[in-house]
């Protein structure tokens, strides 16, 4: 009977030690399956960066070539205003200064608008200037 004990408890410590190993290979196993995980997760992680600072690197490529054409457009948009008001004057100093019966008539109540106003030297001096400001 001691012997009978003796097999029975040697085969449960037998079957609980075949348990064990099981359990250590099966969280061995997920163990390397988790790593391996967390290896493409930070290489993701790595690539996810590069492409972040690309795109942050594109972004600020546009945001500048933006910048240029705000600032082209202004440039452009004070050219006109100088142009028009540039215009305005040569009209002016031409209108003032040619007489009513050489201007075609389609034209004349326009030079009649013209010629009301500030003295015609400053027309004239502005009409001249060909320096932009």
């Amino acid at each position: 009977m001691r012997r009978t004990l003796l097999a029975a408890v040697l085969l449960m410590l037998s079957g609980l030690l075949i348990a064990a190993v099981v359990v250590a290979l099966h969280m061995r196993s997920e163990r390397e399956r988790e790593e391996a995980r967390v290896t493409h997760l930070q290489a993701s992680i790595v690539q996810l960066n590069r492409r972040l600072r690309t795109s942050d690197q594109i972004i600020g490529s546009l945001q500048r070539e933006i910048d240029a054409g705000n600032k082209m457009v202004d440039g452009l948009r004070s050219q006109i205003d100088w142009d028009k008001s540039h215009l305005l004057d040569c009209w002016t100093a031409i209108a003032r200064g040619v007489p009513i019966e050489s201007i075609p008539v389609s034209l004349r109540s326009l030079v009649g608008a013209a010629r009301s106003g500030a003295t015609l030297s400053n027309f004239i001096t502005s009409c001249a200037s060909d320096a932009v400001p």
